[in-house]
């Protein structure tokens, strides 16, 4: 009872804060157990998610058909005119923005993300619906504001609209009640999500997100406290003092309540006081401008841009890179996509940057905690668009040259000294120590047979071709491997030699009843003389070559690779495409020996571009920048990848549309029909029980590679329950 009697007399916020606050304890107290909640968490994010599309068009199309010829065009003359301006405002800050992120070191296992083709923007079918129905299916959301816009104009000049408008309210009623339902259930979806979170994020993504919050309440407070104000000050009468005295009450309910609608009353109280005050006042004017304040806070405003912050923050905290000029369509394409809710925008918006859509969870995680400054801001935009919009009609504003040119300095100063100061502050935010390399060199084999690592080669066998009968006499499988070619075959921390090579030859050797390894190291330029001469049986994980099938018999694929460069990362927005190699038309990169025959495939490919190849005998010589004329580092992208995270400032890309793929194989002789069968037999054998696939996602793709570090909780870590 005591319960039910504290649900009634406590508010939604309250009671959100409350699920937050919940969530948070849970996800410390039980730590990764809480995935479990993720159903709830789904059906509260689908469920929300139902109503919005459609509730946005009708309230567009309402909002905007109700209006009368005259007031549409009271609307365009100062309502948009004031809009724009303020978009303009904030974009340019978003723009910038990223500029103060804290450089990181990072770098990343291979990923099939390196070899799909960036998805094409089409704006023209993303602002201009060929089918409306298709775009609210898919939540475009641009191209649903666009049609509802278009229906809601066409609307105002029709003389019997009030029936239509009327039976759309009502619908737009209904759809309401539904919403409102959801959001009655929003503590216990914000008390699963919130436990979701706090349970299974890492230490580091954590601190990636006080950078999130750090910027998104420095931008906040600079538009509430100083940029809208200094707008309002210069063009208009009122003072500084007299604006924040104005709107503090309506500003402090908009952040306590997160919702600036319930401050809209008041702050059209305040304001109508404060024009009385100066002699200002016009019902006239003031109906007007105030009868456009939910039309105001329906559509974007300085509020509602601010979580567009979470994009270019979520690339940087994943290690994606773009273009400025990528982030700046994103900015244009959100500009009309938060006329929804944004948890709905969001993942088209990941798309283009790139960001991974896990990121999703923390996204709605931390609109609890930025919601209330988000809320005040659109306060703040509310009063000073009613404000500009009075004295516009009115006219009170004034727009003298010194007045402009003093405003516009003072915005630059803030603005500058601002992100100045921001960039200063993020670095000590966030911990820059980078530890993937010691991940990646701490790998190590579940179990293994004996291993016996020579660098010399062993002499050649008088018996010539190792039958299987022969390897089984010997009791161990003579492996060939090249050093440090990760992530196939490289010594770890413990000197022991590990990788995808050596787990697969482990299990062959199994599967053969050998009772040891011994791997030989050898060159690339030594692999198939020492496979003719008997001096190794295999060698592991070889992209086909033509010129080597005389020599040698591959056995069937067991998975693909591609080429790819390794870049400075401050240059690798210049070879995502193949077109901008071509406009280049020249390239010179570097390439050890053991990849000259690849090397020269790939050359084929590119044709009209003239490619100069530099070899190099040790590939740490280009990473320690012996080699600063070169455009990049020629290696497998698998390989590539692994030594961009050993030497962070480097990035691995693969030109699109991609070149050049290599099936990869088990290398044995020619003559060796039996071993190559057995091999092959093997493979199909293993790949239908996922042990290639579970191989290529540890040591290729990176998975589990931190599995042993498991998220701290009092359950398991201090009860040890």
């Amino acid at each position: 009872m005591k319960l039910k009697n504290w649900l009634l007399e406590t508010s939604l916020t309250q009671r959100i804060l409350f699920g937050m606050v919940a969530g948070v304890l849970t996800g410390i107290f039980f730590g990764e157990s809480t995935a479990h909640l993720k159903p709830i968490s789904d059906i509260y994010l689908n469920s929300f998610q139902m109503m919005v599309v459609p509730y946005l068009m009708l309230s567009l199309m309402i909002s905007i058909g109700q209006l009368s010829v005259q007031g549409a065009i009271r609307l365009t003359r100062y309502g948009l005119i004031l809009m724009i301006s303020f978009w303009i405002l904030t974009l340019v800050l978003l723009y910038f923005l990223p500029l103060t992120f804290p450089k990181m070191q990072n770098a990343s296992f291979f990923s099939y993300e390196l070899i799909e083709a960036p998805k094409k923007l089409d704006l023209l079918n993303m602002f201009i619906p060929v089918n409306p129905f298709s775009s609210m299916t898919n939540a475009v959301i641009p191209a649903v504001v666009i049609f509802s816009l278009a229906i809601g104009v066409s609307l105002i000049g029709i003389a019997n609209k009030s029936v239509l408008i009327e039976n759309l309210q009502l619908l737009a009623t209904a759809m309401l009640r539904v919403m409102l339902l959801v959001i009655k259930f929003s503590p216990i979806g914000v008390f699963a999500i919130t436990a979701i979170t706090a349970g299974t994020i890492s230490t580091e993504d954590f601190q990636h997100l006080l950078v999130y919050f750090v910027s998104y309440y420095f931008l906040a407070g600079l538009l509430i406290f100083i940029l809208l104000p200094i707008i309002v000050t210069h063009i208009t009468p009122v003072s500084y003092r007299e604006l924040m005295r104005s709107g503090k009450d309506g500003l402090v309910l908009a952040f306590f309540t997160s919702n600036p609608f319930m401050a809209m009353p008041l702050m059209s109280e305040q304001l109508n006081h404060l024009m009385r005050q100066k002699d200002m006042f016009c019902q006239d004017a003031t109906s007007t401008v105030q009868a456009l304040s939910p039309t105001v806070l329906t559509f974007p405003n300085p509020g509602k841009l601010l979580v567009l912050i979470f994009v270019p923050f979520a690339a940087w905290s994943g290690g994606e890179y773009f273009l400025q000029s990528d982030y700046a369509e994103m900015l244009i394409v959100g500009l009309f996509s938060v006329f929804a809710s944004a948890q709905v925008v969001m993942p088209g918006l990941f798309d283009m940057l790139g960001v991974k859509q896990s990121y999703l969870n923390i996204f709605i995680s931390s609109g609890v905690v930025t919601s209330n400054f988000g809320a005040m801001t659109s306060a703040m935009s509310l009063l000073s668009f009613n404000i500009l919009g009075i004295m516009a009609m009115t006219g009170h504003l004034h727009f003298s040259p010194g007045r402009l040119l003093r405003c516009l300095a003072i915005i630059a100063f803030a603005c500058v000294s601002s992100f100045f100061i921001l960039r200063t502050i993020l670095p000590f935010v966030v911990s820059d120590d980078y530890t993937k390399d010691e991940s990646l060199r701490s790998m190590t084999l579940k179990e293994s047979l004996p291993v016996i690592v020579t660098k010399e080669l062993p002499p050649e066998s008088s018996a010539g071709v190792s039958t299987l009968e022969q390897i089984r006499a010997r009791g161990a499988l003579r492996v060939g491997y090249i050093e440090n070619r990760f992530p196939f075959t490289f010594t770890n921390t413990n000197n022991q030699l590990v990788g995808m090579d050596v787990e697969l030859a482990n299990d062959l050797a199994k599967a053969l009843n050998v009772s040891a390894l011994e791997f030989v190291q050898v060159s690339s330029g030594q692999v198939n003389s020492a496979l003719v001469q008997g001096r190794i049986d295999v060698m592991m994980s070889m992209p086909y070559d033509m010129n080597s099938f005389e020599d040698l018999r591959y056995s069937k694929s067991y998975f693909d690779t591609v080429i790819g460069l390794v870049v400075k990362d401050e240059d690798l927005y210049k070879f995502k495409s193949v077109a901008q190699i071509r406009e280049r038309g020249y390239l010179k990169v570097g390439l050890s020996t053991d990849d000259m025959g690849i090397a020269q495939l790939f050359k084929g490919r590119l044709k009209g571009v003239q490619v100069e190849f530099v070899e190099i005998k040790s590939i740490g010589d280009y990473f320690d920048n012996k080699y600063p004329d070169l455009d990049g580092m020629f290696m497998l992208a698998s390989s590539a990848s692994a030594w961009s995270i050993l030497n962070p400032g480097f990035s691995v890309v693969v030109p699109q549309p991609t070149l050049l793929r290599l099936p990869v194989g088990i290398a044995t002789h020619r003559l060796n029909e039996g071993l190559s069968n057995y091999i092959n037999y093997w493979l199909s054998i293993v790949q239908a029980n996922g042990a290639i696939d579970r191989a290529y996602a540890h040591w290729v793709l990176g998975k589990d590679v931190n599995k042993r570090v498991r998220r701290w909780s009092i359950k398991e870590d201090v009860l040890g329950w």
